[in-house]
């Protein structure tokens, strides 16, 4: 009578270390490739304040912001768009040069109601979503 003979416990325990990791690479190889392809570098620019004057008119309604800003990131912006207490002005906004581009500084200029001695909320928006928000007094 011929006796069989099964596998070792050492390598029965060989093998199957070898195959969980096996799978495991497989595993970690297919989900870190659906990872890579959906993650796409956002580059967003960076904007500074040089200065800002809000000059409330008593005459008419409307008074003048002018804001100096410069482009302190690593694309050009376009699209501005202002926000005044939160709220878009109606006004459009009128920026020299468009696009702003790369470490240029440009000039906004935005018509609103101000009050004299009232503070505003100011938030200037490019098309990509960099903004720049300050408070400003109005003269």
């Amino acid at each position: 009578m011929l006796f069989r003979r099964g596998l070792s416990t050492f390598i029965a325990t060989f093998l199957l270390l070898v195959l969980v990791v096996a799978i495991g690479g497989v595993i970690y190889v297919s989900v870190m490739g659906y990872m890579g392809e959906s993650r796409v570098a956002v580059t967003m620019g960076s904007l500074s304040l040089d200065s800002a004057t809000m000059v409330a008119s008593n005459v008419t309604s409307q008074g003048v912001l002018t804001v100096y800003l410069r482009n302190t990131g690593e694309i050009s912006l376009t699209g501005f768009v202002a926000y005044i207490d939160g709220v878009q002005t109606a006004t459009p906004t009128m920026m020299s040069p468009d696009p702003l581009n790369v470490g240029a500084t440009g000039k906004m200029v935005i018509l609103s109601e101000f009050k004299s001695g009232r503070t505003y909320e100011i938030k200037l928006v490019a098309k990509d979503g960099t903004f720049l928000a300050f408070s400003k007094m109005a003269s």
